[in-house]
């Protein structure tokens, strides 16, 4: 049987509190199906950097190089170029947000980047999100 794949997509310049729960999700995730008999290879994929205005579409390219495991753990950010790489196929994706608030002072390019995300989310239904 072939292993499956579990990828944890981050960025940034600090591991946070953030960055432990979904470490953590994906290690009870990987031990979820190690005991019922599934072999994992899981794995972090990280940008160690801070993605500001024009940088955020370097961010969406990379994490849609990166996100192509059997199941993909994304933080918001990422999650766009996540779910267009993926919407055709049989890959999962686990969307993490942390928090949002409208009212959090973001550049216009992350407003826009939020509202198509959570129009997506909740307009289009996909099996695999």
């Amino acid at each position: 049987m072939k292993p499956l794949t579990i990828s944890h997509i981050s960025h940034g310049i600090s591991e946070t509190g953030g960055f432990k729960h979904e470490q953590f999700l994906l290690d009870k995730l990987s031990e979820h199906f190690n005991t019922n008999g599934q072999s994992v290879i899981k794995k972090t994929i990280r940008a160690n950097r801070y993605f500001k205005g024009f940088a955020h579409l370097n961010l969406l390219w990379w994490s849609f190089v990166k996100s192509s495991a059997d199941i993909n753990i994304v933080v918001s950010r990422t999650a766009l170029s996540a779910i267009l790489r993926n919407c055709f196929n049989n890959k999962k994706i686990l969307i993490v947000l942390h928090y949002f608030d409208e009212r959090d002072r973001k550049k216009i390019f992350l407003k826009w980047y939020y509202h198509i995300l959570f129009l997506v989310l909740s307009n289009i239904k996909f099996s695999n999100i």
